[in-house]
């Protein structure tokens, strides 16, 4: 038998040869990968690039920016006006309580408002025996918890009423001893405010409606149903400019 060791051999040089040309071409591919490259070597995005998507998020950012101060602003309007009415629906309960009619007052065009007696209050009795530093701290504890006062926001302030016909209610002034028993009682006595909203031991009210305002011209009313003394809400608006 004749064995053609030329044959053969040639055969595996090309086998090696292939070999050798598939190991080159991945090392290479290997070597320029750029997951393997060095830090220093890997691509990045240019100046240009940056700055383009810097411009784009600047553009998306003043579009949708005015939308949330106009969201922002009607969260704080609307929020402002469920501190009053819960204000006003606690004169109410304060009143049927103890038996004593009680007031609600806020500064026309202005931003406080507050809870406070309409009639004198039983005065409380302390005795020789505890006429102490702690029983007058108590009596201006139990003062306290019978008054409330109240800030708007910065933005907001009692509006004139909506109808040209009413009134403006008629700025007042009332004595310290009014809000005897809050920390800023004599503040609270140099506020101009309004005529009282006054609430009777039976749960009964004034006819009245309370408007809250911000400089955007949103208006949203408070109306107090006398029979009832209940308070409803009426929904946002805006109010073109007088």
């Amino acid at each position: 038998m004749k064995v053609k060791v030329g044959s053969r051999k040639s055969e595996d040089e090309t086998h090696t040869t292939d070999r050798n040309q598939w190991t080159g071409s991945t090392s290479t591919s290997l070597r320029t990968s750029p997951f393997l490259l060095p830090p220093s070597f890997r691509p990045a995005y240019t100046l240009v690039e940056m700055m383009l998507v810097l411009a784009v998020i600047g553009t998306l950012a003043a579009v949708a920016w005015p939308s949330v101060l106009r969201m922002q602003a009607d969260h704080d309007l609307n929020a402002a006006t469920e501190q009053v009415r819960q204000q006003l629906a606690s004169a109410r309960t304060r009143a049927v309580k103890s038996g004593l009619k009680y007031q609600f007052r806020y500064e026309p065009k202005g931003r406080h408002y507050a809870v406070v007696p309409f009639e004198a209050e039983p005065e409380l009795i302390v005795t020789p025996a505890t006429s102490t530093a702690n029983s007058t701290a108590s009596a201006n504890t139990v003062a306290a918890q019978q008054r409330f006062a109240g800030e708007l926001p910065k933005t907001l302030s009692f509006q004139p009423p909506k109808s040209v016909s009413t009134m403006m209610p008629v700025a007042q002034k009332l004595p310290t001893t009014m809000f005897q028993g809050l920390p800023d009682a004599g503040t609270l006595a140099a506020v101009s405010w309004s005529d009282p909203l006054v609430f009777a031991a039976d749960g009964s009210g004034m006819d009245a409606v309370i408007t809250l305002g911000d400089k955007r011209g949103h208006r949203v009313d408070l109306t107090v149903r006398g029979l009832t003394g209940a308070t409803s809400v009426s929904p946002m608006r805006r109010e073109a400019a007088r």
